[in-house]
């Protein structure tokens, strides 16, 4: 199976994940090197379960250093375009666990059931195969996903 994302240290070893050590490219905008880090399989859910999928990821130490967590179910009720929406309450330690890549394979995760937007410049939620998300400027006008 082709590796599809990634995921963290700490979120592997919650889930009880096993796996196989392998020598990696691993590109970023720095450039290339080459890493060794673990493959693993993990069985994905939406929250309710209704959908399910199995990827391979990598298990890497933290993912967490680029990038901010946002919790839409506090932010909600400061557009009126949002405030019933059922954000789930998915990371209960803040952080970000895994990267889903967007590919072929995994395509349909990220393709909207239903958007809801506001006036232009407000975020737009979107329910996915996953759940609902939202993605756009938060108040403090930093663009957030």
């Amino acid at each position: 199976m082709r590796v599809l994302g990634y995921l963290t240290e700490a979120a592997a070893n919650e889930l009880q994940l096993q796996g196989e050590d392998e020598d990696e490219d691993l590109e970023t905008v720095n450039g290339s090197s080459q890493v060794r880090m673990k493959k693993t399989q993990v069985q994905l859910s939406s929250v309710d379960e209704g959908y399910k999928a199995k990827l391979s990821a990598f298990v890497i130490k933290d993912l967490s250093s680029a990038s901010t967590k946002i919790d839409w179910n506090l932010m909600k009720d400061r557009w009126d375009h949002m405030k019933k929406i059922p954000f789930p309450t998915v990371s209960r330690k803040g952080g970000i666990d895994m990267l889903i890549g967007l590919t072929g394979d995994t395509m349909s995760l990220f393709l909207p059931e239903e958007t809801i937007q506001g006036p232009p410049g407000d975020p737009v939620a979107v329910k996915t195969p996953l759940g609902w998300t939202a993605f756009g400027p938060d108040q403090m006008g930093s663009s957030v996903l």
